[in-house]
């Protein structure tokens, strides 16, 4: 059985990403209108803002890594490709606030102009924390070498999954 090496795992998570973009989302436009849904207790009916795939796309994985939902990155395509945008259901009203204080941080604006992909476009930013988290927790690195904190790991191997991120990116924009 050969070693699991950083390189190597970072090859077969972006396959597995590959593999549910392929088979479970339909690629184009990022600039194409989405929509920003929310169901959450404490609002009298569903509210919905307009937006576009490349704020849905930054939004949602923004919420799956940093608002404790306990999503992986199918739950993430999933949303985006069944619900067309971002959808929120949720008995706390404050995913209303952090979605909004993310997006105005972030674009000001829901419908930000989608940027050319490099590594420090916001997309590629976070397909690249997506993907080295999920490698982070599943390579254990040699006894006696430095054991990496998922930052510092994220910032040792972003450049080695750069092609995979922009291959995921092409996945995404339908190319």
């Amino acid at each position: 059985m050969s070693e699991v090496t950083p390189e190597n795992k970072i090859q077969e998570v972006a396959e597995r990403y590959a593999r549910i973009l392929e088979e479970n989302y339909v690629g184009g436009d990022l600039a194409r209108p989405a929509s920003f849904e929310f169901w959450l207790d404490g609002l009298p009916e569903r509210l919905s803002v307009p937006g576009n795939y490349y704020a849905a796309w930054c939004a949602n994985l923004h919420g799956a890594l940093n608002l404790d939902w306990g999503w992986g990155f199918f739950e993430v395509v999933d949303t985006i490709q069944s619900r067309g945008g971002y959808f929120v259901e949720h008995n706390e009203l404050n995913y209303l606030g952090e979605t909004f204080t993310y997006l105005n941080w972030t674009f000001g604006t829901t419908t930000p102009d989608v940027p050319e992909h490099t590594q420090e476009s916001t997309l590629h930013q976070l397909l690249t924390q997506e993907l080295l988290s999920e490698v982070w927790c599943g390579v254990t690195l040699p006894e006696g070498s430095y054991q990496f904190s998922k930052e510092e790991f994220i910032t040792e191997y972003s450049d080695k999954a750069a092609p995979y991120i922009d291959k995921l990116i092409a996945l995404i924009e339908g190319k």
